[in-house]
C-alpha cells in the first residue's frame, strides 16, 4: 500500500494522505510526469488553463466519466443507487464505507472505528458524519444476512423429496 498525499477539502493548507494500490500509484506517476505538465500549485488536476480544476470543472468531468459507463453499468448503478451517474461525493461516500467496513472486519470496535474515521476525513472530533456513512455499512451487512437466511431457506425446501 503506498501513500498518496492530497490537496483536499475546501482549503489549500488541508492535506490527507491517501492510501492506494501500488497500481494505482504507479498511474499517478505516470500521469503527472507524462501528462499533467508543470503546475505551479500542489492540485493532481489541472484545467486546460494549467490551474486547479475548480469544482465546476470536476462536475464536469464526472459528467463525461457518467455519460461514458456501459449501459449495463448504469443499470446496476441505478438498481443500487437509484441514480445513473456518479459524482466526486460518491467516491468520498464509498471510501468512508469500504474504510468503515474494513475496521470493522479487521476487529476494530465501532466506537474507535469511527473515531479513525473522523481523523482520515478530517471531521472535527464530535461530527456525526461517520455515523452517516455507518448507516450504509449497516444496511449492506443486513441485506447480505437476509439474503443468506433466504438462501439457507430455499435450500432446505428444495432437499425436501417430492411427494413427501
Amino acid at each position: 500500500m503506498n501513500l498518496l498525499d492530497c490537496r483536499v477539502n475546501k482549503t489549500h493548507a488541508s492535506i490527507r494522505q491517501v492510501p492506494v494500490s501500488e497500481l494505482t500509484a504507479n498511474i499517478i506517476q505516470s500521469y503527472t510526469e507524462n501528462f499533467r505538465g508543470k503546475a505551479s500549485h500542489p492540485f493532481l488536476l489541472n484545467s486546460a488553463k494549467g490551474t486547479p480544476l475548480s469544482m465546476e470543472g470536476i462536475s464536469v468531468l464526472f459528467n463525461r466519466l457518467s455519460a461514458a459507463l456501459p449501459k449495463n453499468v448504469i443499470k446496476q448503478l441505478e438498481d443500487r443507487t437509484g441514480k445513473t451517474s456518479i459524482s466526486a461525493h460518491d467516491l468520498r461516500h464509498t471510501c468512508a464505507v469500504v474504510r468503515l467496513n474494513q475496521l470493522l472486519d479487521s476487529g476494530t470496535e465501532m466506537d474507535v472505528a469511527l473515531q479513525k474515521l473522523r481523523t482520515f476525513f478530517g471531521w472535527t472530533r464530535n461530527s456525526d458524519m461517520p455515523r452517516k456513512y455507518a448507516r450504509a455499512v449497516f444496511e449492506d451487512r443486513l441485506a447480505g444476512i437476509w439474503s443468506n437466511l433466504l438462501d439457507d431457506r430455499v435450500a432446505i425446501l428444495r432437499a425436501i423429496p417430492k411427494g413427501k
